[in-house]
């Protein structure tokens, strides 16, 4: 509630795509009497953040939406945050020789330590170039790798070129990969520093010393499944670099060592990381059964790659 309360004033509608089963909650809120620019879309089960995304989207779009802004439910925009984003695309139409933007992005605070987030750079830059590049610009930005989609607003145009999201990824690396593609169409991806959004990553966040104090988000097993997963896929479907998949592969490596060594659920853990990275190399997706180990397809829009 407190996400709808902060973004109301700031854009022109709301669409709450409602991803729990029948009778969930939200039904009874009466969401429209409270937010007269709301629109309340319930599928009526969990079919995974891309399925729910791309429907928003696509009604969003039948609404004549000039963008569209992503938000998960736990994150709070900064008051401004979105009139940021907008004049950070708008100040982005006149660097010189640049691509296109697919999407720009806030900053996030992590709503349990206040640690602000640092986005990774498209190529590897060093501190003092980007500090350079900063000091010369009002409008602070970074041309990033990937961003994550709570926050992200993307152009309308962007979604014919671009398409949606997988939704047979279900969760896990589904805005990772639609921003690879966005950046092989030839658009590029900003960070805006100036813009902020109040996000929580993880389930939980773990304090761990390697070389330094480093804090760790870890989600429930069964998202491990889905993470190893689909880092295959991604980087099967050819749009990273060597550099890039590299990347990914190394995150899957040390997530395996934390959980060997700090995790006090670890067989849970490398149960479902495992069984992701075979059902990654053996080309297999949808929504996982926790009980049977089984996957059964999810829903496939308009919006979806390939349609």
């Amino acid at each position: 509630m407190a996400l709808l309360h902060a973004l109301q004033p700031q854009v022109a509608r709301l669409i709450v795509v409602d991803n729990a089963p029948v009778g969930s909650a939200l039904s009874e809120w009466h969401l429209g009497g409270m937010f007269p620019n709301l629109k309340l879309l319930q599928l009526g089960g969990n079919q995974g953040i891309a399925s729910a995304q791309n429907r928003g989207i696509a009604l969003a779009l039948e609404g004549g939406a000039s963008h569209v802004l992503l938000c998960d439910q736990d994150s709070i925009p900064e008051p401004d945050m979105v009139a940021r984003l907008l004049e950070g695309l708008a100040v982005c139409v006149y660097d010189t020789g640049a691509m296109p933007v697919a999407a720009i992005s806030p900053a996030t605070i992590d709503r349990r330590t206040g640690r602000v987030s640092t986005f990774i750079p498209s190529e590897r830059q060093s501190a003092s170039v980007i500090a350079d590049a900063h000091a010369a610009n009002p409008c602070p930005r970074v041309d990033a790798g990937f961003l994550i989609a709570s926050g992200m607003l993307i152009p309308a145009a962007v979604w014919a070129t671009v398409g949606g999201l997988r939704s047979e990824f279900f969760i896990d690396h589904v805005d990772t990969e639609w921003c690879f593609r966005a950046r092989a169409a030839g658009y590029r991806l900003v960070g805006l520093e100036q813009a902020l959004l109040h996000h929580s990553l993880g389930d939980e966040i773990q304090k761990v010393w390697f070389l330094r104090e480093r804090h760790v988000a870890t989600h429930a097993p069964l998202r491990d499944y889905y993470m190893a997963r689909n880092t295959l896929a991604m980087i099967g479907a050819g749009h990273l670099s060597l550099a890039w998949s590299a990347h990914f592969l190394w995150r899957i490596v040390q997530f395996l060592g934390f959980y060997v060594l700090l995790s006090s659920h670890k067989r849970q853990h490398l149960k479902m990381l495992f069984l992701g990275l075979l059902h990654g190399l053996r080309g297999i997706h949808g929504k996982l059964n926790p009980e049977t180990l089984q996957t059964e397809p999810v829903p496939r829009s308009a919006l979806d790659p390939g349609q």
